[in-house]
């Protein structure tokens, strides 16, 4: 059994900001909403979107001005685009319950100290796009459940599990143990994206741009793989790199 780390504090409260994400957090019946805030301009709009939800979920609504929701919530008008949520952190499951729940075909993304936000943001968008099953990141090093995480993923964030581990090396054993092969992404691989096309069951490892997947993590490689690219560009950021190679496998799976 692995335990993960603690990511649900009742105390805890954040703004969530813009459209996007606010729209996927009073959608999610697992998000605790504790206030919103809506400006003249943005009420019709919230109302006509999630207005069902509002309703159901009992939630106090306040119409202030641009200017106030810049100052209650310390961010530019023009990023929160009129409309923000008070909202509690969402509750990760635990490893064992993600592997419990799991389908024959399976793809469990994990990310090796990745430490930007936006790049985070971006591979969790791509994998709920992909049909990956969850994003398993390391506890340091990496950000934690955070208002320009969840911006950045688009709303992403509230449809697919986000879980953050002390080990990653001892995690990858685990998945291994459950079936999984683990396909780590780096420069130096030997295979190309299609070689793993046969395998049902895969932890995709991605390590952060400077540094790449640390040793300790690449030593549980199944198979090492690379992105068949020009040599006009030496890499690609990381982001992009998972949403390539999930593509790719989601072509496979389907």
């Amino acid at each position: 059994m692995l335990k993960n780390k603690k990511h649900y504090l009742s105390n805890y409260n954040y703004w969530l900001y813009g459209k996007h994400p606010v729209i996927s957090a009073i959608k999610n019946p697992a998000r605790k909403i504790l206030k919103l805030c809506v400006t003249k301009n943005t009420i019709d709009f919230a109302k006509k979107n999630i207005g069902t939800y509002i309703e159901d979920k009992n939630i106090k609504i306040e119409i202030l001005t641009n200017i106030e929701i810049s100052s209650k919530i310390g961010i530019n008008e023009s990023i929160h685009q009129g409309i923000a949520i008070m909202v509690k952190l969402l509750k990760s499951p635990s490893i064992d319950n993600l592997i419990n729940n799991i389908k024959s075909k399976s793809i469990i993304m994990c990310l090796d100290q990745i430490n930007d936000p936006q790049n985070i943001g971006a591979i969790i968008r791509s994998s709920l796009a992909f049909a990956a099953d969850a994003v398993i990141t390391t506890k340091d090093n990496a950000p934690s459940e955070s208002a320009s995480l969840v911006k950045a993923s688009a709303g992403a964030f509230e449809l697919i599990p986000y879980i953050q581990v002390v080990n990653m090396a001892r995690t990858l054993k685990f998945l291994k143990n459950q079936g999984f092969w683990v396909v780590s992404i780096t420069q130096n691989g030997d295979n190309n994206i299609g070689s793993v096309a046969k395998f049902n069951k895969i932890a995709l490892v991605l390590g952060s741009e400077g540094k790449g997947i640390r040793d300790i993590n690449l030593k549980q490689s199944d198979v090492k793989v690379k992105i068949d690219m020009s040599n006009k560009l030496e890499s690609l950021n990381v982001s992009n790199a998972a949403a390539i190679i999930l593509h790719q496998l989601y072509i496979n799976f389907n």
